[in-house]
């Protein structure tokens, strides 16, 4: 099961936030003003990952590559010129690999 853990660190006493299932770190952010935005932040991911959307063996590197535009990419605070930049990466990787499986790639 996934879960968030909020603290509260430095000077500025701005939030981390660090999302962990078991004993990995899936993704971990700080900077925030309060522990609303931090959990404004967290919330969704946690809501994905909770719903079964997670790697699977049979996903192709498209499909993995798509899952972290969605989870890391797109909603956060980029210019949207560095987004489409990471969107056409994604073509790149579609031309290169097509629709081998991730676990297939060595």
């Amino acid at each position: 099961m996934a879960s968030a853990r909020y603290r509260q660190r430095g000077k500025k006493k701005l939030w981390l936030v660090e999302i962990r299932q078991g004993d990995k770190t899936l993704d971990s952010k700080s900077g925030f003003r309060t522990k609303k935005d931090a959990q404004k932040y967290a919330e969704p991911i946690l809501q994905k990952i909770r719903n079964g959307n997670t790697l699977r063996p049979d996903m192709t590197l498209v499909d993995l590559y798509q899952e972290w535009l969605d989870l890391k990419i797109i909603p956060s605070s980029r210019q949207q010129t560095t987004i489409n930049k990471f969107i056409l990466r994604k073509k790149i990787i579609k031309k290169y690999f097509g629709n081998k499986k991730v676990s297939e790639i060595k």
